[in-house]
């Protein structure tokens, strides 16, 4: 799965011959978006046939509603966009370096910090060795 997610970073690189961030960012969105209407009304059709009691959806309210959209935006949209801004001014190679390895470094700390996680010595020891995969990965 890593392989495949770091592939997207070149493959985001050579679209931008062609597209600019934003536009891929939008079509990202849109085609998963359009993906995932399609799968929900193809589980609604399979509920529907087999005649299951659909369960009732909690209802939000309109403070919940804003702070869905705040957080998509920001926590999704924006990241993308800004990702794929910096693959476009500065390569796909430290771009990747930080999505890939400090990401999950800066989550682990403020998860340490923040919620009071322990790090057990596993994960330590595969911080270091993304570290270093990490290293050799950039400088090759």
């Amino acid at each position: 799965m890593i392989g495949i997610w770091g592939f997207s970073f070149v493959l985001v690189d050579i679209t931008f011959e062609f597209m600019l961030p934003l536009s891929v960012v939008l079509y990202r969105f849109f085609i998963a978006s359009l993906t995932y209407l399609i799968i929900d009304f193809c589980l609604f059709i399979k509920r529907k046939l087999r005649k299951e009691v659909i369960k009732k959806r909690p209802k939000y309210s309109r403070d919940d509603w804003i702070m869905i959209i705040l957080s998509s935006f920001f926590g999704v949209s924006l990241f993308f966009l800004t990702q794929y801004v910096s693959i476009e001014l500065i390569g796909p190679s430290l771009p990747a370096l930080f999505v890939c390895l400090l990401s999950p470094v800066f989550i682990a700390l403020l998860a340490l910090f923040l919620f009071k996680e322990k790090l057990s010595k596993k994960k330590i020891y595969g911080f270091i060795i993304a570290s270093i995969g990490a290293f050799f990965l950039v400088i090759s």
